[in-house]
């Protein structure tokens, strides 16, 4: 986000975007996040949201997404670190994304403007993906397995991919690691059903640093499903 300066002009169409914090003490990476409420209703009785297009829906349908992705012998999952942040949005939007924040210091409040897509913006899912989508055009040639994950195998941030043989899943994970990295896309949170496609990761960038040790416990819930990898 950037300050908004007290010589701005005031003719431009500008909107705050009230926000509060949820902390869910469960979450293993980040337990705290902020949610912007663009359905609160104006001074003149509309909100933002009311206003936007939505655009068209573009994730892929979510029964047929798990049900392809369990057909692949070796599979893995994977989410993008804070997906929307990375997508910045056109400078002369950001005004319609204010918010006030409270110096920690000083105690002053102060008028910020946030430049990203923002959660609780209704177009954000469309905005997020159709960056994703663009990206698989963009970097297609170069890295057909990993454009062809960003077009069937993603359900918004997550990833749910695979192959038929080992070389194949490993090219897989390669290539969409350098693709999205290209653009600040970060993975995190790791899971997979062969030990060798986690060997190359840290283990705080799985989503279960005992998934490298394939304990019997080892699970996680890609999209809420309670997969076990170990005995996948």
């Amino acid at each position: 986000m950037r300050l908004v300066l007290a010589n701005t002009s005031m003719d431009v169409l500008s909107c705050y975007l009230p926000h509060h914090p949820i902390i869910n003490l469960a979450k293993q990476t980040t337990k705290l996040k902020v949610v912007f409420n663009a359905s609160n209703k104006t001074s003149n009785g509309q909100s933002l949201n009311d206003i936007l297009h939505v655009g068209p829906t573009l994730q892929q349908d979510l029964v047929l997404l798990i049900l392809r992705w369990r057909i692949f012998k070796f599979v893995f999952n994977s989410d993008i670190t804070q997906m929307y942040r990375q997508v910045r949005v056109d400078s002369k939007h950001s005004p319609l994304q204010k918010i006030l924040y409270r110096n920690s210091t000083t105690k002053q409040v102060l008028d910020y403007e946030l430049q990203t897509v923002t959660f609780g913006v209704n177009c954000a899912p469309y905005l997020a993906i159709r960056t994703l989508l663009q990206l698989a055009d963009d970097t297609g040639s170069e890295f057909p397995l990993e454009a062809h994950i960003l077009r069937k195998c993603m359900y918004v941030d997550d990833v749910l991919a695979g192959a038929h043989d080992i070389e194949t899943a490993l090219a897989a994970r390669d290539q969409l690691i350098r693709a999205l990295s290209s653009t600040k896309f970060e993975l995190r949170k790791w899971t997979a059903n062969n030990r060798a496609i986690l060997d190359r990761f840290p283990p705080e960038h799985l989503v279960d640093a005992q998934l490298l040790s394939f304990v019997e416990a080892s699970s996680s819930k890609p999209l809420g499903i309670r997969w076990n990898a170990r005995l996948d």
